[in-house]
């Protein structure tokens, strides 16, 4: 028999490692996934009571008019311009703007992030340059927040003056 070996198993016992730490290390762990699956739940129920309460499309000069039909001879910078409502503050939302020709393509898509949200009602924008070669008739412009339309407005697209 060594002088380390003890017959009955206590100096066994003396020496067994100690699993408190990586008990604590686990729950931190679980608590840390489980606030992280509640923040995500009530940033998205925040952004499920997101809505658009008015659009309306201008040129780049907006004169508050709401454009029914745009002449693309002149290559206007068409704006939508779109008021969104029960806007999650201290966030920004990550927007889809779709420009869909009469034949139902989407010749254009803004993508982007607004600023930081500090007021109850955000007002926000995207643009799109018509050109000789788009095509003439009714357009759809579709306003997205992740793939749910906010808002849409149709618009007519001539060869000549509105």
């Amino acid at each position: 028999m060594y002088p380390d070996e003890d017959p009955s198993g206590q100096a066994w016992a003396k020496h067994k490692p100690s699993y408190g730490w990586l008990i604590f290390i686990a729950v931190c762990f679980v608590a840390a996934i489980v606030a992280g699956i509640i923040y995500l739940n009530r940033h998205n129920e925040a952004l499920d009571r997101v809505v658009a309460t008015a659009g309306r499309l201008t040129l780049e000069n907006d004169k508050g008019e709401d454009l029914k039909r745009v002449d693309r001879r002149g290559l206007p910078d068409v704006w939508y311009r779109v008021t969104l409502e029960e806007v999650p503050r201290d966030t920004q939302l990550s927007l889809t703007c779709e420009w869909v020709a009469p034949d139902g393509r989407v010749v254009h898509t803004n993508r982007y992030q607004t600023n930081t949200i500090d007021k109850d009602i955000w007002p926000t924008h995207a643009h799109h340059r018509l050109s000789s070669e788009s095509p003439t008739g009714t357009w759809t412009v579709r306003l997205l927040l992740k793939g749910r339309e906010l808002h849409s407005k149709t618009f007519e697209v001539r060869d000549g003056p509105p």
